[in-house]
């Protein structure tokens, strides 16, 4: 959202100048966008959808919002950057003048731009249009996450070296900006004020080839046609010679390759799948014991929580011990056996907060007729060891899924994408792209919830891209993998892991000392490693650790009783988006 204050300038022409460069920039990236102003003040709010699926973070867009503010000087930068302040009233509200914010257009065409969105890879555009810096972060944004979630450059590229191009995959199409290539000929700067100075222009250009596909060899190739760049960096702004200009330009083309990694991870996705285990591999084919197990455990669920979003959480718990038993694929008299600790189930529940796993499996494995069953306490390094067992009522009736629900049931790690969705639209959207229902009566009877609520939730999944956007209910234009990646899970769950080992590492430190042992010096390693910030989503998981931290003799006993208060519930139904 881009908030023109015509407070900050002299007159609103000075403001509407503003607006119409900002608009002629959008339309060049392929943004969609919105437009209010005050009837008042005449400030204006041009409200830019992102491309479906996709989200930023605040340190992500601050560079470019300030570069964008360093051209437009009416822009107000609070409403985006802000920490405590910059509330933005949205269209047709009562201002605080005494005022209202008119939308500009027709309503249709505010609900179309929110609708199809802006092209993928705007920011991208909008990016190399403004010549953005893309190797020095903005000064709240650490250095360590400046290229965060990017793929590898073996992945982008076809080869190494000078001659090393972007895979067809990740390129952009079109010709180069006008102004951008008449930089490049000429070596003058736009008269759009879009280039603070030459070089934004030049690091432009370079982001402009290489998105098309150009090697650095080639644009040295073009040198007697590229006057314009390859003076730029001979020569200063007054005419006079610059050695190493070869150097320069082959550490700019390294911060283009920078932008063009972090460029492509908004358009194009990785071609592997995200990994969602701490570690082991998936079996070559799921045993029957495990599906069965889990589809009478989930009856179980659904017998025991009917009607409450706790039932989601609980689902999710399940699945993931199951798929730990069928990677371990250890028995006991021919009953699933697992030993897994409370961190590495939260990644296989789809990055669930360890606090949330913890009081769910202290509270189901205590219950009359549970699934789970607890056979040895968790001590030392080791984690708790579970028996996967026959459901029942509380009263001892057995409970058993039928035919249809067990076909229906998958034996794999949870999403993490179902950490954004949440957790009640995952059974409806697996009924939907797995089973093929279309209509919703039978999700709803199927799911086990009411047909508004099957209603909600498809429209939640329509939101998302993982249901398609019209007509009959089936597989949007996302898969579930797609949506992580674009919204940064796969680089969350990495910072997760990467705190879980260090969190391990500290305990066997600490029970080497309290037992007078060396510890071996990968141990030490691992315990002092930096690592990238968690996201501020695991703030909740920072804080239960330090909490415990101060309340106990030790870092941690052991990998399974990183717990919350069995009797405050709100830390799991936190996860649940109900």
């Amino acid at each position: 959202m881009f908030d023109l204050d015509a407070k900050k300038v002299a007159n609103l022409a000075a403001m509407h100048a503003d607006l119409t460069q900002l608009l002629a920039w959008l339309d060049e990236c392929g943004a969609r966008y919105v437009i209010d102003y005050s009837t008042t003040t005449g400030g204006v709010h041009v409200y830019m959808p992102l491309p479906l699926g996709l989200a930023v973070t605040r340190n992500e867009i601050e560079p470019l919002l300030r570069v964008i503010g360093a051209h437009l000087p009416s822009l107000d930068l609070t409403p985006m950057l802000g920490h405590r302040a910059g509330a933005i009233a949205p269209p047709g509200s009562v201002t605080k003048e005494g005022g209202v914010r008119a939308l500009v257009g027709s309503l249709g065409k505010a609900i179309e731009a929110y609708t199809v969105r802006s092209e993928p890879g705007v920011l991208g555009r909008l990016t190399a249009l403004l010549g953005v810096s893309t190797t020095e972060p903005s000064p709240t944004t650490p250095r360590a996450n400046a290229t965060a979630g990017a793929a590898p450059s073996s992945l982008l590229f076809d080869r190494d070296g000078e001659a090393g191009r972007l895979r067809p995959a990740f390129r952009w199409h079109g010709e180069i900006p006008a102004p951008v290539l008449a930089f490049a000929t000429t070596g003058a700067l736009p008269s759009d004020r879009r280039f603070a100075s030459r070089s934004e222009a030049r690091a432009s250009v370079l982001c402009h080839a290489i998105m098309r596909g150009m090697s650095l060899a080639d644009v040295r190739a073009r040198e007697p046609h590229w006057h314009g760049l390859f003076d730029s960096y001979r020569y200063d702004a007054r005419g006079r010679h610059r050695p190493g200009y070869d150097v320069r330009i082959t550490r700019d083309w390294e911060s283009a390759k920078t932008f063009a990694a972090v460029a492509t991870s908004e358009v194009q996705l990785s071609t592997h799948k995200i990994s969602r285990h701490t570690g082991g591999g998936r079996p070559a084919s799921t045993p029957s014991v495990y599906s069965r197990w889990l589809a009478d455990a989930q009856v179980w669920a659904s017998h025991h929580w009917s009607g409450s979003g706790h039932r989601w959480v609980v689902a999710a718990v399940l699945q993931g011990l199951a798929w730990a038993a069928a990677v371990s694929k250890e028995r006991a008299k021919d009953i699933p056996v697992t030993e897994v600790g409370v961190r590495s189930l939260s990644v296989m529940c789809g990055l669930m907060p360890e606090t949330t796993v913890a009081a769910v499996l202290r509270e189901i494995r205590d219950m009359p007729g549970s699934p789970l069953l607890r056979v040895r306490r968790g001590a030392g390094t080791l984690a708790d060891r579970y028996a996967l067992v026959a459901a029942t009522t509380p009263t001892g009736a057995p409970l058993t899924a039928d035919e249809i629900s067990l076909a229906r049931v998958r034996v794999e790690p949870v999403s993490p994408a179902w950490r954004e969705v949440g957790l009640r639209a995952k059974l409806v959207y697996e009924l939907i792209t797995h089973t093929g229902l279309t209509h919703a009566a039978d999700v709803a009877a199927a799911a086990g919830i009411s047909r508004s609520s099957c209603f909600d939730i498809v429209t939640q999944l329509r939101c998302a891209g993982l249901i398609a956007p019209c007509g009959p209910w089936t597989a949007g234009a996302l898969s579930l993998d797609e949506f992580a990646t674009r919204r940064g899970l796969p680089r969350i769950q990495a910072a997760t892991i990467a705190r879980h080992q260090r969190e391990r590492a500290q305990w066997v430190l600490w029970l080497a000392i309290r037992f007078g042992q060396s510890p071996d010096d990968s141990i030490i390693a691992l315990t002092f490693d930096s690592s990238p910030p968690a996201h501020p989503w695991d703030r909740e998981d920072d804080w239960a650790w330090e909490q415990w931290i101060h309340t106990s003799s030790s870092p941690d006993p052991g990998d399974q009783t990183l717990t919350s208060s069995p009797d405050s519930p709100s830390t799991c139904e936190a996860f649940v988006h109900d």
